[in-house]
Order: structure tokens, then C-alpha cells, then sequence
């Protein structure tokens, strides 16, 4: 059913550049490119511009004249467009006060208010800050704490984790240090820490967990009243395609909010740990 198109209650424009800053569109361009060119058709009235066929050629390129039914790279792209706006207002964009969408089988974008009563139940946080808010709450320094190989190089999938969950800090205003594990001394465990890699390449890691992974786990450790430390958050797993989905599991609002991964998780308490002094 298509949504009725009503007067906007903030410039479409906004709307479409809070949504093209999303991760979920992050480094998509092609369908970032064919989302603006569609909205920006729609908005300047030029339906003509809109028909699947002439977004092929002026957006991705392909030759005048090509058969639509044999290449469906725009029909796919659109496809695509469409789950990530579901996503987006889902989550992140839960508390825009309008949505677009692309109805099934068109190529123009619908603008219209959000029903007062999705407002009214998105004024919770979202699952990202809920599980983040210890860190983007709290007075106390963040610091994530990551493996060091010889050369001080970086393992890949360690560096992938530490670009996502610095990018997701970032963008909501939270700063955040990323050292290597041999430059961490007893002072540096009272700030707010998080633990990446393996516990054979990250000894404040190893120092922290109380058992190995024979899975990815994302363990936080809630801190208590005996212990003077900040809050820790432990990423590990046996292999780098492990990682890269505890990676996932903490800086993916959909997934997190979805429990994808709901044995992933674990809460417990500090265990006594000795840092280097």
C-alpha cells in the first residue's frame, strides 16, 4: 500500500543526509548515489527522470538503450535501498519525525510524518546506547587496549574492530585512546577500558578473563565496589572471522538490538587483576 504523501514537517533534505551518514550506508555508494538521485528527482517534480531504466544510465553508467528485464542491477539496488531505510528507521532513525520510503515496484521516494505513536514509543535509547552508555556516560577516560605483533603492527581483523567501535564513539560524541597492551600500566586500568584480539597476543586481556573462548564472546565486566577500576568490555575469539563478528555484534545497531548472536554476551564481575606498574 502506498503511504500518503504528506506536507513535511522538516526539509526532506535533512532527513536524506542524516540517513546517508548511517552506517548502514556508510561505503555504499552506488546506492547511496541512486537514494539521492531518486530523491532529488521526486523533490523537483521531474517523474520522467525517475523510470528504472534512465537511473541506469545516469547513475551507474550503463548504455542507453540496455533491456531492464536482462540486467537488474538498479531493480536490486533499489531492493537494497529499501531494507536499509526499514533498518534505519527501526533503529537509528527511530526518532526522525518523517520517513521515506520507496514503495514496491516504483523508483520515487514518499515523504511523510511519522505516526506521533512511533514517536511516542522511540523515546527509550537505542540498543547501541544502551549497551554503550557506561562508556559515553561516564567521567572516566576510554581506552581500548589492543594486541601488538612484531614490528608494532596491527592484526588485520583487530584493526577492523577498533575502526568500527572508534568510528560508533565518534559519532556520538564520546572520545576514545587506542593503545597497544604492552604500553598499559596499573594506572591506565582505572579508565573505562575495551579488550580486542586473543589472549596469546593481549596480556590485559588474558589478565581479565577468567576462561578461554572456544566461541566469540563479548564479555562485559561490571566493575564493584572493591575494585577501583572502570568499566571493561572484552572482545575475543579463537579465530580473526570471530572477531570480526563480536566486532559486529557491539557496533551494528540491528544486530544488537536484534540479538543475533544472544549467547555472544556475558556479565560478571571483576576479577582481581595485576597490571603492570
Amino acid at each position: 500500500m502506498r503511504p500518503a504523501q504528506t506536507a513535511p514537517a522538516e526539509d526532506p533534505r535533512r532527513i536524506v543526509e542524516r540517513i546517508l551518514l548511517s552506517p548502514l550506508f556508510h561505503g555504499e555508494e552506488e546506492i547511496s548515489e541512486i537514494l539521492l538521485y531518486i530523491c532529488y528527482y521526486t523533490q523537483s517534480g521531474n517523474l520522467d527522470a525517475l523510470r528504472e531504466h534512465d537511473i541506469g544510465v545516469a547513475v551507474l553508467g550503463l548504455e542507453p538503450g540496455y533491456d531492464v528485464r536482462e540486467n537488474t542491477a538498479v531493480a536490486d539496488a533499489v531492493d537494497k535501498i529499501r531494507e536499509r531505510l526499514k533498518l534505519y528507521f527501526a533503529n537509528e532513525g527511530r526518532r526522525e519525525p518523517m520517513r521515506l520510503t520507496i514503495p514496491k515496484g516504483e523508483f520515487r521516494a514518499f515523504f511523510f510524518e511519522t505516526d506521533p505513536r512511533e514517536l511516542a514509543a522511540a523515546d527509550g535509547p537505542t540498543a547501541l546506547e544502551r549497551f554503550w552508555a557506561p562508556y559515553w556516560r561516564s567521567k572516566n577516560s576510554n581506552l581500548l587496549v589492543h594486541s601488538e605483533l612484531p614490528g608494532e603492527t596491527l592484526p588485520i581483523s583487530e584493526a577492523y574492530a577498533a575502526t568500527r567501535i572508534a568510528v560508533l564513539f565518534a559519532e556520538h560524541g564520546s572520545g576514545l585512546q587506542m593503545r597497544p597492551a604492552s604500553s598499559i600500566t596499573n594506572a591506565d586500568l582505572k579508565a573505562n577500558l575495551i579488550l580486542i584480539g586473543s589472549p596469546a597476543t593481549n596480556r590485559v586481556l588474558k589478565a581479565f578473563l577468567l576462561e578461554g573462548a572456544e566461541d566469540p564472546v563479548v564479555e562485559r565486566l561490571a566493575p564493584n565496589a572493591e575494585t577501583p577500576h572502570g568499566v571493561v568490555t572484552a572482545l575475543t575469539a579463537p579465530t580473526p572471522e570471530g572477531l570480526l563478528q563480536a566486532a559486529e555484534f557491539t557496533a551494528t545497531e540491528e544486530v544488537l538490538a536484534e540479538h543475533e548472536y544472544p549467547s555472544m554476551f556475558r556479565l560478571r564481575l571483576y576479577p582481581k587483576v595485576q597490571g603492570k606498574s
